[in-house]
This record gives C-alpha cells, sequence and structure tokens, in this order.
C-alpha cells in the first residue's frame, strides 16, 4: 500500500477543528464565514463583509491552518 498526502486548510477555533477542509485558505474562509454570517462573495479576495465577518472570528479564536491530511492507496 502506498501512503497519499493532500495538503489543504481548515478552520480551528476555541471548540476544536470545524468540519470540512479546502485546498486554499481564501475558500476556507470563506465556507467558514458564509455558514456563520451569510457573508459570500464572487471574485478575487475576501469583499469588505466577508473581511469584517473574518475580523469577528478571529476575535472569537479562529484560525485557518495548513493542513495535510495522509491516507493509505491502493
Amino acid at each position: 500500500m502506498a501512503k497519499r498526502a493532500e495538503t489543504g486548510w481548515a478552520i480551528v477555533g476555541n471548540h476544536g477543528l470545524y468540519t470540512g477542509w479546502r485546498l486554499t485558505r481564501r475558500d476556507a474562509i470563506e465556507d467558514h464565514i458564509s455558514d456563520l454570517y451569510g457573508a459570500t462573495g464572487w471574485g478575487r479576495g475576501l469583499n469588505e463583509e466577508q473581511q469584517s465577518a473574518w475580523r469577528k472570528c478571529r476575535h472569537n479564536g479562529d484560525r485557518a491552518v495548513k493542513v495535510t491530511l495522509t491516507y493509505d492507496h491502493q
């Protein structure tokens, strides 16, 4: 069996690791704030509403962290 690893981003907070992970940091943050505040946007980067929502999340202890998932692959 060969080991396979994938690297991506997840959100961790005061209550531990939130469910799900994304390939990019932006996507992880965008999904998280969308779930909490309904703040969504299109285009490059986070819009002003999303940036404000992410600041609130960070103030409450949430962080975007890089994760590596390793598993056996047949």
